[in-house]
């Protein structure tokens, strides 16, 4: 578990809708990101994402545009569901 609800968020998108070849790891490209990458033939597939504010700061050039998009959208999501969680009193609740 990352301990990180908006990129855990997309993990499990991408794996769920996608492929379920994608793997993730931690890299320290701009600071500490986020790497989702496909052990395809091409070493042009994946996506760099920073691990603070989700900003996506690299993509390889097999990434289509409509997934990008799709991405941005999915950290979006996961942000405003992590937030909405951590703002009511249900985290004690659960604990």
């Amino acid at each position: 578990m990352l301990e990180n609800y908006p990129l855990e968020h997309l993990s499990k998108h991408l794996l769920e809708n996608h492929d379920p070849d994608w793997r993730f790891e931690y890299s320290f490209v701009g600071g500490k990101s986020y790497n989702c990458y496909l052990p395809t033939d091409s070493s042009e597939t994946y996506i760099l994402i920073s691990f603070s504010d989700y900003r996506i700061l690299e993509t390889g050039k097999n990434v289509p545009q409509g997934l990008i998009d799709e991405i941005k959208l999915i950290l979006k999501d996961g942000l405003q569901i992590y937030v909405g969680w951590k703002d009511t009193n249900l985290p004690e609740k659960w604990a």
